[in-house]
């Protein structure tokens, strides 16, 4: 029996089957499909690096360049997992989504300070970093509260004058 999931469409939610499942045998059309979002997941996350060598060394990347490219390529390829649904960060828990805004502020700032290139992380590689910050520092989520309650006490109050 298959599980189920939510699509929405135009606003309005409908649910929809989820037919596969670890173990699942792929026909021929599956495994296009996914091969294809694979290629489609490689290509995007290995541009910077390629846009990165053409602007150091311009449109006609020389052979040693390509080779160290196809390389890091062949690396990532090999070790290249998808992954499941990323965190949602259209929360409706507006403590979390606050939450989540100071500690992606964090790790941007580490990454920058360590001077980073962000576009370089791996698919997820940014939430599990965000995810790992929240658990450690559990302070941010009480600074996030701190945040929504003088929000709230903010609008109550220009509320209130209007009223």
């Amino acid at each position: 029996m298959s599980d189920s999931q939510s699509v929405k469409i135009q606003g309005v939610e409908f649910t929809a089957s989820s037919p596969y499942e670890d173990g699942h045998t792929l026909n021929a059309a599956e495994a296009a499909v996914l091969n294809q979002t694979r290629a489609e997941n490689l290509r995007n996350n290995f541009a910077t690096q390629v846009k990165a060598a053409k602007e150091t060394y311009g449109e006609t990347l020389p052979d040693n360049v390509m080779a160290d490219l196809q390389a890091a390529f062949t690396a990532y390829d090999e070790s290249y997992e998808f992954h499941g649904r990323r965190v949602s960060r259209a929360t409706v828990d507006p403590v979390r989504k606050e939450a989540l805004k100071i500690a992606r502020a964090v790790v941007m700032e580490a990454l920058r300070s360590k001077k980073y290139d962000i576009k370089t992380l791996p698919e997820g590689k940014m939430d599990e970093l965000i995810e790992s910050v929240l658990t450690k520092q559990p302070q941010i989520t009480e600074e996030a509260k701190r945040r929504v309650e003088a929000k709230k006490s903010i609008a109550t109050d220009a509320l209130e004058g209007l009223v």
